[in-house]
């Protein structure tokens, strides 16, 4: 074996892996799902620093994050199931919203 056939093997062998791991990786994303929305009030402004907690119903698992300064939220990276969302924020009641269904590869939206 010449020293060019061997580090073009090599190389070979490299773009293989990465390949492979590029497609693994791209699957694994296409599996799963995103959920968000705005938060707002009763007279529909935007609520900002608002708490929220989602949580999948089938398992248990819980993900918190906070609203940005226009109100939005985004919970990505979901497997599918259904979903409880909690929302709350100082001065306001708290908020549940129950039964949202998350499915696969798609993005669901909340307000």
């Amino acid at each position: 074996m010449n020293v060019s056939h061997h580090y073009f093997r090599k190389y070979l062998y490299g773009v293989v892996t990465s390949l492979a791991g590029l497609i693994t990786a791209t699957s694994a994303y296409a599996q799963t799902s995103q959920l968000s929305g705005q938060v707002q009030d009763g007279s529909n402004a935007v609520v900002s620093g608002a708490h929220l907690t989602l949580t999948r119903t089938e398992s248990g698992e819980r993900r918190e994050t906070t609203s940005n300064n226009e109100g939005y939220f985004i919970f990505a990276g979901l497997l599918s199931g259904h979903y409880d969302l909690a929302v709350d924020k100082d001065g306001f009641s708290p908020q549940v919203k129950s039964g949202i269904e998350v499915l696969t590869g798609e993005a669901t939206e909340v307000n």
